[in-house]
């Protein structure tokens, strides 16, 4: 009786904070929601469901109300303060509304989703994120580097959806200009500054154009198969992203043997949105427009707009968002959350049980999805 007293007063009294900023908007010409962010910072996440497109497509894939969202993220948020011991006290706005939106506002879901995540960032993979810097000269020399693979292009495609560029022809398998690990962190940075920081990304989800020319057997040995494996894994059930399209371009052989080897880890669902589109890949034209790409992805007789160079691009991602004042706050308090555990021993690829424990936990959220169509 009495939590529900509590979450009563919450709801109204968010319904009464948001009227009145919504009034004070109004009167400044602004149509957005702003709400302070949490933890020890005092910056602004904007909520932009004003916007009617974004706001309808909320409402109808992720089931999100103004009254949902306030009611789901009080539970959430008393939940991680007070009823649990696995997930560290991190209650920013702009963080648990990521993890509720990717589980599409299903409490239950939400909840084994972020515990995976930070299983993941004790004992496993993400373990390499812990205390990193975002903007030290190890993370921003390998992205501002013609050999950082992944790029965040400008823009969304035609759903809303961020597009993210890999070319894997850029990766630097001979270990000069990074190790894995030291690659995997300053990609996870870009990931994680798209998934936990734009409210686009977390409604639309994003869309990835892989790129393959030129991989081989090297780039697999690169990475590591069991790192692959607990990667997808990882994404799947532990992160708050929602993968809504994947296209393969210049995709050869060893690109069809890695997605068979990888495929017993993948959902149904994430399979069936895998495109492979081979060495003539104009329908992938049909997906995202022309101005949204490089130069080198378009014909010869394409006059119209388009992007500018890969690193150009990055450029203005650093400088835009992973470097600006908040969200940089935002990721150093993310990255400074850790568990007690001690990993000063911790190697990715000697641990098993991070993928048994998180695959139990997907039996869960495959029954939650039957219910609620969680993608």
């Amino acid at each position: 009786m009495k939590y529900r007293c509590e979450r009563m007063m919450f709801t109204t009294f968010m319904n009464l904070y948001i009227c009145y900023s919504s009034s004070l908007l109004s009167a400044n010409g602004g149509s957005s929601e702003e709400v302070e962010m949490g933890g020890n910072s005092n910056t602004i996440f904007t909520v932009i469901l004003e916007d009617k497109e974004l706001k309808e497509k909320a409402e109808n894939e992720l089931h999100e109300t103004n009254m949902r969202r306030q009611e789901e993220t009080h539970d959430l948020v008393n939940w991680i303060n007070h009823e649990q011991n696995n997930v560290p006290k991190l209650t920013d706005y702009n963080y648990t509304l990521a993890f509720l939106r990717a589980s599409k506002f299903n409490q239950i879901a939400t909840r084994i989703r972020l515990e995976n995540y930070w299983y993941s960032r004790r004992k496993a993979i993400m373990h390499l994120m812990n205390n990193v810097d975002p903007a030290s000269p190890e993370i921003l020399n390998i992205l501002r580097s013609r050999n950082a693979v992944y790029i965040p292009l400008p823009g969304y495609d035609r759903e809303g959806r961020k597009v993210i560029l890999a070319q894997w022809d850029q990766l630097d398998v001979t270990g000069h200009a990074y190790t894995f690990k030291e690659w995997f962190r300053a990609i996870t940075v870009v990931f994680d500054a798209l998934c936990f920081l734009d409210e686009k990304v977390m409604v639309n989800g994003v869309t990835f154009l892989m790129d393959a020319k030129g991989v081989a057997m090297k780039h697999i040995t690169f990475f590591g198969f069991n790192n692959c494996r607990k990667q997808f894994v990882v994404m799947q059930n532990g992160y708050p992203i929602r993968i809504k399209q994947v296209h393969y371009i210049n995709n050869n052989r060893v690109i069809a043997f890695f997605l068979g080897l990888v495929k017993s880890v993948l959902s149904t669902k994430l399979a069936n949105r895998i495109q492979l589109h081979g060495y003539e890949y104009d329908s992938v034209f049909d997906y995202i427009d022309h101005e949204n790409l490089p130069s080198e992805y378009l014909h010869d007789n394409y006059k119209g707009e388009h992007s500018l160079s890969t690193q150009d691009i990055m450029e203005r991602f650093i400088r835009d968002t992973i470097l600006k004042p908040h969200n940089l706050d935002f990721l150093r308090r993310l990255y400074g959350c850790q568990g007690n555990t001690d990993m000063s021993d911790f190697d990715p690829e000697d641990d098993d049980l991070h993928e048994e424990v998180i695959n139990e936990n997907e039996a869960e959220l495959l029954d939650l999805e039957n219910d609620v169509d969680i993608d």
